[in-house]
């Protein structure tokens, strides 16, 4: 006989992922590519890695496309993530809530425009995005079933995560930390000669970061057999053009300066404080500046960076600021790249199929993307005011209510990855967002279900707790 609840439970569970899987493999088949995408799925085909793209995404899609041939594995492979990493977060995080409103409300936020068009795209920041979602549901899970399965399961997750994005170890970090308080609560601790709580967090969390982030290195090493291509190059030369201009004097490393010094007339005609892309590429045939795989160029460029930013320290806030606004739709008529709108031209034949329910989808972003939900500075001042009340809290005793340990930690890894943009974004694609949204909106639900119900034991904010 079979336990017909626990069957229908079951079903409810699955449905949400089923429908939202479906509809988004349905609309976005067979997934679409940028030049980025393009990149990594030739690297994967190829079996030839190098480090503007950190391996590892590269090398699973190259050995799913020996399966499903093209975007499309990689399309389920996120989107399964995504869907079932939302599912299960909001049914760990909200388990009293009624099945019809979970359902709903994984409906919902799959469906939330920003969201959804974003799940169309094979990148990265899908990818590490989905992957920290289902990690952090699934330590959600296991802090709630007491589950050290689901706990182990959670920080492969995140180790994917951190691993297929150059600056994924700062949102790593705080559910790395969420994990250590779980390693505790489950009585991992025990035989810990310490009592001291908060020191056996501490110390678990950055041996679990230390941990993560060295095999990351050593597989990454283990995958690229090239020389090293420095992506960082082009933050720092588009900072050192952006106070160039601001300051009315040439700021370049010596091998950019031959084999003339380019004019602030130059720099001016192909700066932009949205994106690095015109000052390295283009076909109008004017100035274009060279990127550099010679470890002595970048050392002569790191130590010109350092220098020019030391010295003229208001002209870089201002550079940085004016990407950051752009970025977070503090400024400018509308938001920059919301989402991919197909495939674009390659080698690799590879062409996006767009139905009639397609074609009339894009056609309604079109005056979505000009209006608040692509807002990218409102999720970002989510995550801010969370996290100001949680630690308020945890230090001060003095607000209503605790927030948990879970919140606390989705909040900060939103807000450490939007705010460290500020000093590392190459772009105002809004697809760097995607995190920060995610983390702010699921943040909220969680605070929603925590302030209506008795607060479990060992669930509240503990990190400066003894």
């Amino acid at each position: 006989m079979y336990n017909r609840p626990a069957v229908l439970k079951a079903l409810w569970n699955i449905l949400p992922i089923l429908v939202g899987l479906v509809i988004t493999l349905y609309i976005f088949y067979p997934g679409y590519l940028s030049n980025d995408s393009v990149d990594q799925l030739t690297q994967g085909r190829e079996n030839n890695y190098n480090d503007w793209h950190p391996p590892l995404m590269s090398w699973l899609w190259g050995r799913i496309d020996q399966v499903v041939p093209g975007p499309f594995g990689m399309l389920v492979f996120h989107n399964l993530l995504f869907w079932g990493g939302l599912e299960l977060f909001i049914n760990s995080a909200a388990p009293n809530w009624s099945r019809y409103l979970k359902f709903v409300l994984v409906l919902l936020v799959g469906f939330y425009p920003p969201i959804f068009m974003l799940l169309s795209t094979i990148w990265k920041d899908v990818g590490m995005t989905a992957a920290f979602l289902f990690g952090t549901a699934l330590l959600s899970y296991a802090q709630e079933r007491k589950s050290g399965l689901a706990l182990f399961a959670a920080l492969i997750a995140i180790w994917y995560g951190l691993s297929i994005r150059i600056n994924g170890i700062i949102a790593a970090i705080p559910l790395i930390f969420f994990a250590a308080v779980i390693f505790h609560d489950l009585g991992y601790f025990a035989t810990w000669k310490h009592p001291n709580k908060t020191l056996q967090i501490l110390i678990s969390g950055i041996v679990l970061t230390g941990m993560m982030f060295f095999t990351t290195k050593v597989i990454e090493k283990g995958f690229i057999k090239v020389s090293p291509t420095y992506p960082i190059q082009q933050v720092l030369i588009h900072d050192l053009v952006g106070i160039s201009l601001r300051t009315q004097e040439v700021f370049l490393p010596d091998y950019l300066l031959l084999p003339e010094p380019p004019t602030l007339r130059e720099l001016r005609r192909i700066y932009t404080p949205g994106t690095v892309n015109h000052l390295f590429f283009g076909d109008d045939g004017g100035l274009r500046l060279q990127f550099t795989n010679s470890r002595s160029l970048i050392s002569n460029l790191v130590s010109t960076w350092e220098n020019v930013v030391l010295d003229h320290p208001k002209a870089y806030l201002f550079h940085r600021s004016r990407i950051f606004y752009r970025q977070y739709w503090l400024e400018g008529s509308r938001v920059c790249h919301p989402y991919q709108d197909g495939t674009t031209p390659n080698a690799l034949g590879i062409q996006s199929s767009q139905t009639a329910l397609t074609r009339n989808l894009f056609a309604r972003m079109d005056s979505i993307q000009t209006t608040f939900l692509y807002r990218g500075w409102i999720y970002l001042l989510i995550t801010f005011l969370l996290v100001l009340y949680g630690y308020g809290y945890a230090l001060f005793n003095r607000m209503k209510f605790p927030l948990s340990t879970m919140i606390l930690a989705l909040s900060t890894s939103g807000l450490l990855f939007g705010v460290a943009y500020f000093f590392i974004s190459p772009a105002c694609d809004f697809r760097f967002n995607f995190w920060v949204m995610i983390s702010a909106i699921l943040s909220l639900i969680a605070t929603a279900y925590f302030k209506t119900q008795p607060i479990p034991p060992g669930q509240a904010s503990v990190f400066f707790k003894s």
